[in-house]
């Protein structure tokens, strides 16, 4: 008789237990779709800086800013420009680079503007020797300049002083004046999508990016030793705005901690390993699967339901997650099941808004 009441206590316990199953921890990658979706199932890119055949020069403007404008400049500022979208490219899912070419324009150079499109010829002369890729971006025009400002500040030195006693040290304290410069180079860059096969533009976007370098000394030469040339700050520029453009245009990823269900069902627990070796093309098989037997439970139909929507949510696709959520609450509404879902819906409507 005893043993019949440890058993039946012992069975409500696990009850109580399943019942009480709390989804597991997991770090996943989650894709970020671009706010332009131009580029997807494009394979290969071509890169095409156009240059002005003017030679400018290089003076000084008022507010303390030097224009610096030259062919030399441009050329090399340019190149980290693409330097700064090709590196962001070596991120998994994203085009690779057919080329580069640099092209002298004919056209009068319009500043900050875009210049007229690449005709149809033009593309064709471009991207023939390249194999026709389907994409071609131009760097269309670019403008930058540097801005210096100075100022002081006071820092309190202590100075040591000679001993009273043995154990005693006492400091003089001396206010000294600080110098300060910051050195911020702009760069504004105009881009440009053709399509190759259709030998037109398809679209075009100006971004601005900017460098900026704070050093401080006791004198304004040392602080100035300390920068680097203008030159410098406006490839660094150059190079931000470059990947400004391609995290405009690319998918990225961002790493999150996600909770999962991997108990509570034979099914669940069967799929733990499949998840924590990140197969989840497999996992997503088995866990649809699951949800065509009729004999599962509200509960657990909606902890399936859950992982599913994590696999949707992980691959970008979160309108169906927010469906396979909204079924999941409907069938058990518990607080993380509510939880997640508010969390999908937030993040749909970010997406909606950038995308704008």
């Amino acid at each position: 008789m005893r043993f019949r009441r440890i058993m039946l206590m012992f069975l409500v316990l696990a009850a109580g237990l399943s019942s009480c199953i709390s989804p597991g921890e997991i770090v996943v990658d989650i894709y970020e779709p671009p706010p332009v979706r131009i580029l997807d199932s494009i394979d290969t890119i071509l890169f095409v800086a156009r240059f002005p055949s003017l030679e400018w020069k290089t003076y000084q403007n008022k507010n303390n800013r030097t224009q610096i404008e030259g062919e030399a400049y441009w050329v090399q500022a340019t190149q980290q420009a693409i330097a700064g979208f090709q590196d962001r490219t070596k991120e998994k899912e994203s085009p690779v680079t057919a080329g580069i070419v640099n092209w002298v324009d004919t056209l009068k150079f319009h500043g900050d503007h875009f210049p007229p499109s690449l005709d149809s010829s033009a593309l064709v002369f471009l991207c023939k020797p390249h194999k026709c890729p389907r994409v071609l971006i131009s760097l269309e025009s670019f403008s930058y300049q540097t801005k210096k400002r100075y100022s002081t500040y006071k820092r309190y030195v202590r100075e040591k002083q000679n001993k009273i006693w043995s154990k005693t040290k006492l400091y003089n304290v001396q206010p000294v004046i600080m110098q300060q410069v910051r050195l911020t180079a702009y760069a504004k860059i105009s881009w440009r999508i053709y399509d190759c096969l259709g030998k037109q533009s398809i679209f075009e976007k100006q971004l601005t990016d900017s460098a900026v370098y704070e050093m401080d000394g006791s004198t304004r030469e040392e602080v100035e030793r300390k920068l680097p040339s203008p030159e410098v700050a406006t490839d660094d520029a150059a190079y931000l705005a470059g990947r400004s453009f391609a995290e405009y245009i690319l998918p990225s990823y961002r790493t999150e901690v996600r909770h999962y269900y991997g108990g509570g069902n034979r099914l669940l627990h069967k799929t733990k390993k499949q998840v924590k070796f990140r197969q989840w093309s497999l996992a997503q098989k088995s866990w649809e699967a699951a949800l065509s037997d009729q004999n599962v439970k509200r509960k657990n139909k909606a902890r399936l339901l859950y992982n599913l929507a994590l696999v949707e949510e992980m691959r970008g696709n979160r309108m169906k997650a927010l469906h396979l959520m909204d079924e999941a609450v409907s069938l058990f509404p518990g607080a993380g099941m509510i939880r997640y879902r508010n969390l999908i819906e937030q993040e749909t409507k970010e997406t909606s808004l950038t995308a704008r």
